[in-house]
């Protein structure tokens, strides 16, 4: 897997509006940005793509937020003047589970221009090999979560086909501002459901 990144300066603390800039890039596919600390802006997949990695324990899976249409994955995890608590990734780091939040390249001044063709598969494509690449660098279980949020529900069928090639095994939860309806979800999602309590908490 080939990987461009730029890093985050880690003195970034600007609480106006995202402190992003697109000058200065030339024919580069990635802005220039200064990303809030922790955030990583690579080429995966021939995209660009935006990451935030927290460490947990080796023994749990690697939990993978990815946003739906018009967010970034800045809504799992935060900005520099807002409350980590009162996120999602903070609470899974708590657990001791890694967490990696995934920003497909939208349009956004996170992103020097936008990707008309880019697609489902595509979209699947960097979800997969970004998992598989910190399963490696990182050694955790081959076993990973990806939490979904609402559109993100499209791509699916595709990770869990990419992801099994790869030797792994994808635990899929669906995020949406509404509860779902009993009876409408195949039975086996609340079986993975259970599953994944069980590594949540240990216990059914």
């Amino acid at each position: 897997i080939n990987v461009t990144l730029v890093m985050a300066s880690q003195g970034v603390n600007n609480p106006s509006a995202p402190n992003l800039t697109n000058e200065g890039m030339g024919s580069n596919s990635i802005a220039n940005l200064s990303l809030y600390p922790g955030e990583k802006l690579i080429n995966i997949a021939g995209y660009p793509e935006l990451t935030y990695f927290l460490l947990g324990e080796q023994s749990n899976p690697l939990v993978v937020f990815v946003p739906g249409g018009y967010n970034l994955a800045r809504i799992a995890y935060g900005t520099p003047n807002t409350k980590a608590s009162d996120y999602i990734a903070y609470w899974f780091h708590q657990k001791g589970f890694s967490f990696l939040g995934l920003s497909y390249p939208l349009d956004n001044p996170a992103f020097k221009k936008v990707y008309p063709e880019f697609n489902i598969q595509d979209w699947a494509n960097q979800i997969v090999e970004s998992a598989k690449l910190k399963i490696e660098t990182e050694k955790l279980p081959k076993t990973f979560v990806m939490l979904g949020w609402s559109m993100a529900g499209k791509v699916v069928s595709q990770v869990n086909k990419l992801a099994e090639q790869q030797g792994l095994e994808v635990i899929y939860i669906s995020l949406s501002s509404d509860p779902s309806i009993r009876g409408l979800v195949a039975s086996e999602y609340f079986d993975k459901l259970t599953k994944l309590k069980v590594l949540l908490i240990g216990e059914v």
